[in-house]
C-alpha cells in the first residue's frame, strides 16, 4: 500500500476568514437594493420631520423678536402661514417615516414565504423586527410588532432580532391571531377589532395613521 502523499493544508494556505465590517453592510445593502426607492422615502420623511422641529423653534423665536421687539405688522400675517407649513411639512414626514417600512415590511413577508419553496432545505431568515414599527408612538409599536412577528412566523420565518417581552406576548396570542387570519371570530371582540385593523395596517389594506386603533 503506497503511503498518502497528502499533506494537511497549512494554515498559511488556507483562505482568510476575516471580513470588515464595511464588506458586511455592503453586503446587506445589496439586498435592500430592491426596495432602495421606498426605503430613500422612509429616510427623506425621517429627516422632514427632525428638520420641521428645527424649524419651529427658529419660526418661534423670529416671532417673538419681531412681533415683540420690532413690532413688525407683517409677522402677525405670515406666522400663522408659516405654521400651517411647517405642520403640514411634519405630517408628511412623519407618515412617508412609517409608511416606507410598512411598505417594505409587507415585501418581505412575500420574500420569506417565497424563500420558504426556492430552498430544500429552505433558506434561514432573520429580521430586525421593530423597523416596521419606526415612528410609531410608544404604546402602539409593540402591537404592531408581534401581529408582523406572528404574520413572519407563518411566512417560515427562522429568527427575529426582538424584544422579548413582546415576543412572549405574541406566542401565547398566536393562536387568537392565527383564527382571526383564517377569518374566524374570537369571543373578545376588542381583541379581534385590534387585531383585524392592525393586520390590515400591516397589509396596506388600510393607511396607516398613529390613531388607527380608534377609528
Amino acid at each position: 500500500m503506497q503511503p498518502s502523499t497528502s499533506k494537511r493544508a497549512n494554515s498559511r494556505d488556507l483562505p482568510s476568514l476575516t471580513v470588515s465590517g464595511l464588506s458586511i453592510y455592503r453586503r446587506l445593502l445589496g439586498y435592500a437594493r430592491p426596495h432602495w426607492p421606498m426605503f430613500l422615502l422612509g429616510v427623506v420623511g425621517m429627516i422632514l420631520f427632525a428638520a420641521v422641529d428645527t424649524g419651529l423653534a427658529w419660526l418661534v423665536k423670529e416671532f417673538l423678536d419681531d412681533a415683540f421687539v420690532e413690532r413688525d405688522r407683517r409677522v402677525m400675517t405670515l406666522v400663522p402661514v408659516g405654521i400651517l407649513v411647517l405642520f403640514s411639512a411634519r405630517g408628511l414626514g412623519d407618515y412617508l417615516s412609517v409608511f416606507a417600512p410598512g411598505w417594505v415590511g409587507r415585501h418581505v413577508i412575500k420574500a420569506i414565504s417565497m424563500f420558504q419553496e426556492m430552498n430544500d432545505p429552505p433558506m434561514k431568515t432573520v429580521v430586525g423586527l421593530s423597523n416596521i414599527s419606526n415612528g410609531c408612538p410608544k404604546h402602539i409599536r409593540p402591537i404592531l410588532n408581534k401581529y408582523f412577528f406572528v404574520m413572519l412566523m407563518n411566512a417560515g420565518l427562522t429568527s427575529a432580532i426582538a424584544d422579548a417581552h413582546e415576543m412572549a406576548e405574541a406566542m401565547n396570542e398566536k393562536k387568537l391571531i392565527d383564527d382571526v387570519l383564517a377569518g374566524k371570530k374570537i369571543d373578545d371582540a376588542n381583541k379581534m377589532t385590534e387585531i383585524t385593523k392592525t393586520v390590515d395596517v400591516i397589509m396596506g389594506n388600510t393607511l396607516y395613521a398613529h390613531s388607527y386603533l380608534e377609528m
